[in-house]
């Protein structure tokens, strides 16, 4: 009786220290000693156990149920932040876990750094508490940041009673102080697709003084691999009662060379399909004219030294 509770005691013994050894190792050791990094998003509201699951469908955890266990049982369940982060096979599921915690999430670069959009808006107390989800659901056909949102393929997230939505740029922006809002919703996110390697974006803006609104501005971003502009976005502002995609003009220069004549010929462009309004600061045809301008000028700089 006694050599059996002892063969039964070792048994036991045994099989806890597989299991911990298995554990250990699901959460201690890499998936794969190395990897290409991978964006990994963590959803508002998604629940630990969903997060293992995906984690270990996208090959970075060995067994989400150890995951799982080790988190709860460190209290990082509670602590893990939505987001997106750059995690690796290379790293332990422990350390994946810790990195979600930290919310230390994947940043980007601006990608239309070498134009004046922010430095150039109103005053600094202004541009201290102003906000660019502010500046969309204002919607002025003047105001900078709708121009850039358009010319980054933004999209906009909204929630309201009925639930959350997703709304592309070109569809957010209707009139005047007009969007696709419903009263009862709000603008809670704004997302922009990272930009392909090669990609640059510029802001240029004409107006009467400095820090003023704009009488016409161009966001324009580019991507020019090889011998060829693979992919162009430009926004306008002031060019209608709201802010407007110069389509003409991608589709001029989208698959060309990028020479200076296909450049002038595309920028003639702009103004294709606007609508500008008249006012103290200038007549339609002067802001067409603006627009043409500022659009090669916006072109020369981003497909220069291709």
């Amino acid at each position: 009786m006694i050599a059996r509770i002892a063969t039964h005691a070792v048994a036991a013994l045994l099989f806890v220290s597989l299991t911990a050894a298995a554990v250990a190792t699901a959460l201690l050791e890499p998936r794969a000693d190395h990897g290409a990094d991978m964006l990994f998003e963590v959803k508002r509201g998604e629940s630990l156990r969903a997060i293992a699951t995906r984690l270990e469908q996208r090959g970075l955890v060995r067994d989400a149920r150890a995951t799982t266990w080790w988190a709860r049982l460190r209290g990082k369940a509670e602590q893990l932040h939505a987001g997106q982060y750059w995690l690796s096979p290379a790293l332990s599921p422990a350390e994946i876990i810790d990195r979600i915690a930290s919310g230390k999430v994947a940043t980007w670069e601006i990608v239309i750094p070498e134009g004046l959009t922010a430095a150039e808006i109103g005053d600094p107390q202004v541009r201290n508490r102003g906000t660019i989800g502010g500046a969309a659901a204002h919607a002025d056909p003047n105001g900078d940041f709708p121009a850039c949102l358009l010319a980054l393929d933004a999209e906009l997230k909204v929630v309201g009673p009925k639930g959350e939505r997703t709304i592309a740029a070109n569809d957010f922006f209707v009139d005047t102080f007009t969007t696709s809002l419903e009263p009862n919703e709000i603008l809670r996110e704004i997302r922009i697709a990272t930009p392909a390697p090669g990609t640059k974006g510029t802001y240029l803006k004409f107006s009467r003084r400095s820090q003023d609104w704009a009488i016409v501005a161009v966001a324009a971003q580019a991507r020019v691999s090889g011998h060829e502009v693979t992919q162009v976005a430009i926004g306008l502002t002031g060019m209608g009662t709201r802010p407007i995609r110069a389509s003409g003009v991608e589709q001029a220069l989208r698959g060309k060379a990028g020479h200076d004549d296909e450049l002038r010929k595309a920028a003639e462009r702009a103004a294709d399909g606007t609508d500008p309004q008249q006012d103290l600061n200038g007549s339609p045809d002067y802001r067409r004219h603006l627009a043409q301008v500022l659009t090669r000028r916006a072109l020369e700089q981003i497909t220069a030294h291709h």
